[in-house]
């Protein structure tokens, strides 16, 4: 006896089962798959109950997306998956957009698309899994990544990690709802897009050249009273390796909004990227501190110099 061969079919040949097995095995496994170069942006914040809301972003890049695909109409399949540290499904949402290519092909393929979701998680460290893929091409793309979700305690400080935002230009945005056992993503704040910046959306990695100004939305709980005086900020810039560098750019608050029942407060930053930073992967490290209690807290997020 001898191996036999066959012909591998074409993902157009496939059953609407056989794609679902597919894309199946690729998240339960996590299959590499770099087809559709996909960015996630997922943060957690607080809702009064047990459970916080974890609003997702999946950035998709439209050259990559529409790679291939001479079509009229395309759908973008997207799906998120938040298992806990025992490897247990807690929440998803699986979506499918359909899009008009007469029309958008080419803001996509000048920008891409932006898709909102939302998960309802408990604390605990979670594995986000995230796939896209044209359901036209089959081409896809996965993103596995580590997801931290605090308690949110009464009274403890808690630094959200901050979140750059960008202009619209290009992007197509569209908001979701998720299919998951918790719910969809109506009711959901999003405080990244408050104080006078709702022009402006959250970027997974932003692009800045030296000296480039930028917004950041900064999140805080339990951060000082109404009544208190200014909350300290300082920052750092982290090499790729996470080592602080010489050079912290400049940052400044532009806008903040007074304590909320829960704790909340934001912060507008406006951030100017450091002279001399060479090409690569950088992050940008916010230090807040409350004068009156003397506790501190940080978080960063990560940019890109071109």
């Amino acid at each position: 006896a001898r191996a036999g061969y066959y012909e591998r079919r074409g993902f157009k040949q496939l059953s609407p089962l056989e794609r679902r097995l597919l894309a199946a095995d690729v998240i339960a496994n996590e299959i590499p798959m770099e087809e559709i170069p996909t960015r996630v942006l997922a943060t957690a914040f607080a809702t009064g109950k047990e459970e916080a809301a974890v609003p997702v972003m999946v950035e998709i890049p439209g050259d990559k997306f529409l790679a291939g695909d001479q079509g009229e109409r395309a759908t973008a399949e997207i799906y998120v998956y938040a298992n806990d540290a025992e490897n247990r499904m807690r929440d998803f949402f699986v979506q499918g957009i359909g899009i008009d290519l007469t029309a958008s092909r080419a803001k996509l393929l000048a920008g891409g698309l932006k898709y909102y979701g939302e998960l309802r998680l408990p604390p605990g460290e979670y594995r986000l899994r995230t796939l896209v893929r044209n359901a036209s091409t089959g081409r896809m793309g996965l993103t596995v990544f580590s997801l931290h979700v605090p308690a949110f305690a009464p009274g403890e400080p808690y630094l959200v990690p901050p979140v750059f935002l960008e202009s619209a230009g290009d992007w197509m945005s569209v908001g979701g709802r998720g299919t998951g056992a918790n719910g969809g993503i109506e009711g959901s704040s999003y405080p990244f897009l408050s104080l006078g910046a709702t022009d402006m959306w959250p970027a997974a990695l932003p692009r800045f050249r030296p000296g480039d100004a930028s917004r950041v939305s900064l999140v805080a709980y339990h951060f000082g009273g109404a009544e208190t005086g200014e909350l300290r900020l300082g920052s750092q810039i982290l090499a790729s390796d996470g080592k602080p560098i010489e050079g912290a750019g400049k940052l400044t608050v532009v806008g903040k909004s007074a304590p909320e029942a829960d704790g909340k407060r934001v912060l507008l930053l406006s951030f100017t990227t450091p002279q001399g930073l060479a090409p690569g992967r950088y992050g940008l490290r916010i230090v807040l501190e409350d004068p009156t209690t003397g506790q501190a807290r940080h978080a960063s997020a990560p940019f890109l110099v071109p």
